[in-house]
């Protein structure tokens, strides 16, 4: 008979009530410990457990990356499950699971407590976790400090051919950069608000001139 070592005998595993997860059945583990400690708690030693899983070439990754998901969609934990991940994809091992199953950040769709686009979303799976958004910004704000609007305005008009590219800029109005913000622009801030908003202001034009036909009839 195999004698149990006083450090062995804990209150918790005698009251069946897990604070811990293990390697060894991490996801049922997790569920335990979502009970006992809150959802917080649990998602953040489940990210532990998952890169300790991954270092040391453990099974179980791809069933415990999708439950923390899940966790935090239904918990607002948007923001700790997408800042893991972005770490986290940098591992090859991760990475591979990640586009094979289509396991990317939360986006405001799926939690209010996610400020990401769809889009946004799925350029982090589909380029390899790079955030569109902020290259987005960083790159105008450069253009416009550096004097390259110019370089910025030609990219920006051929890139929003892009769905991804469009609605993250309709989103977050990322336009071309004006003069009045730079002088290496020529275009009038009415140009730049006309590229962001172009289709809107001509329905709108388009509702009032049928207003305008109505009131003549």
């Amino acid at each position: 008979m195999k004698k149990i070592k006083k450090e062995d005998i804990r209150i918790d595993n005698l009251l069946g009530m897990e604070t811990t997860i293990g390697t060894a059945s991490p996801v049922q583990n997790f569920l335990a410990v979502i009970n006992k400690l809150g959802p917080k708690p649990a998602c953040l030693q489940l990210c532990e457990v998952i890169t300790s899983l991954v270092r040391h070439g453990g099974e179980n990754v791809k069933e415990c990356l999708i439950s923390l998901r899940e966790c935090a969609v239904r918990e607002g934990l948007a923001v700790l499950f997408n800042d893991y991940l972005k770490e986290a994809f940098t591992h090859v091992t991760i990475k591979a699971i990640c586009l094979e199953d289509k396991i990317s950040l939360i986006h405001r769709d799926e939690s209010s407590s996610s400020t990401l686009a769809p889009g946004e979303a799925e350029f982090f799976l589909r380029h390899g976790g790079e955030n569109v958004k902020e290259c987005l910004i960083s790159l105008r704000e450069c253009a416009v400090r550096e004097g390259l609007a110019v370089l910025f305005n030609d990219y920006l008009k051929e890139a929003f051919t892009h769905v991804t590219i469009k609605a993250i800029c309709l989103e977050d109005k990322i336009s071309l950069i004006h003069r009045d913000e730079s002088s290496s622009s020529t275009l009038a801030p009415g140009e730049a608000e006309f590229f962001l908003n172009g289709d809107k202001i001509c329905a709108e034009l388009e509702e009032d001139d049928d207003d305008d036909l109505l009131d003549m009839l």
